[in-house]
């Protein structure tokens, strides 16, 4: 008897760019108004929408506007004057040098992967009518793109903690894993 042809191995999906930069506009002391931001100014920015990461700060839990998903400190740096030029930082911050706000941000919460941007961000919406803050970040794959919903956007694990918290109380959950995607000025809410 003739053995079958072996079947093709299915396709690989290709390894995403590490994306560890974000600038940070504002902090708020809440969710909403962070949010009431990010809605009212994300037009302001071109290239895309702000979004919220939660950070503890000596135990007080800050709701950080921030812009971009971006793959290096060139692309962050050229955000970081869109966001002085359109006036969505202070004055003050916007002073301090090119590299004030850039932040080194390569981890986020890994809250699922979609097949396409409207299925993702039904997603995002669903998580921001519980109180969690959540964006999309479009993934190369096979044939097109999928989507993958993040939230926050940390340096490190312990700065993770306010989002990780938000999450267990929600009983969500939820990978800390290295932000990749497909670089944007800034992702989609």
């Amino acid at each position: 008897a003739k053995a079958a042809p072996a079947a093709a191995a299915p396709a690989a999906t290709p390894a995403a760019p590490p994306l560890p930069y974000s600038v940070q506009a504002k902090a708020f002391a809440s969710l909403r108004a962070a949010r009431q931001m990010v809605e009212g100014d994300s037009a302001r920015l071109s290239g895309g929408a702000l979004y919220v990461s939660p950070e503890l700060v000596d135990r007080v839990l800050y709701y950080k506007v921030m812009a971009g998903v971006l793959a290096d400190t060139t692309q962050a740096s050229r955000l970081r004057e869109q966001l002085v030029y359109a006036k969505l930082v202070e004055e003050s911050d916007g002073e301090q040098g090119t590299w004030s706000l850039v932040q080194f941000t390569p981890l986020a919460f890994d809250l699922g992967e979609y097949p396409d941007r409207a299925a993702a961000s039904a997603r995002a919406d669903s998580l921001l009518r519980r109180q969690v803050p959540a964006y999309t970040v479009a993934l190369p794959a096979p044939g097109g793109e999928r989507w993958r919903v993040y939230g926050g956007a940390f340096r490190d694990s312990v700065a993770a903690e306010g989002m990780r918290r938000i999450l267990a109380d929600r009983r969500i959950e939820a990978r800390l894993v290295e932000r990749v995607g497909t670089p944007q000025s800034a992702p989609q809410p």
